[in-house]
């Protein structure tokens, strides 16, 4: 599998079927760059559970346009917590974790932030 995916995926095999570790990512903060939409967004997300993921974010604006953001397994393996940027001049509506709903994670209730 690592050869034809291209990765190292110890992090899979340890969670999964070693350990069996739970998946918890949350949305923990969006906040408006000096508190203006239109300076972009800062998005923090916490990967509470012990089992690291990839991170698919779904950003949807006022205006109804969606922008797709990802977070790479790598960055889970040394944090807890990622802060990353929107570039926008737009309102957000909503920041869902998972918006195609394809990962286990033991509480989705904290995967979606409404502003």
């Amino acid at each position: 599998m690592e050869n034809i995916s291209g990765e190292e995926l110890n992090w899979f095999w340890r969670g999964w079927f070693f350990n069996n570790w739970k998946i918890d990512q949350s949305v923990k903060n969006v906040e408006y760059i000096k508190g203006n939409f239109k300076n972009g967004a800062q998005i923090t997300v916490e990967n509470l559970g012990q089992l690291p993921m990839p991170t698919i974010i779904q950003v949807k604006f006022k205006d109804g346009d969606t922008k797709i953001l990802k977070i790479l397994i790598e960055v889970w393996k040394k944090n807890k917590e990622w802060t990353l940027k929107v570039n926008s001049d737009k309102e957000i509506e909503e920041v869902k974790l998972d918006p195609d709903d394809q990962i286990p994670d033991i509480d989705p209730e904290n995967n979606i932030m409404v502003l």
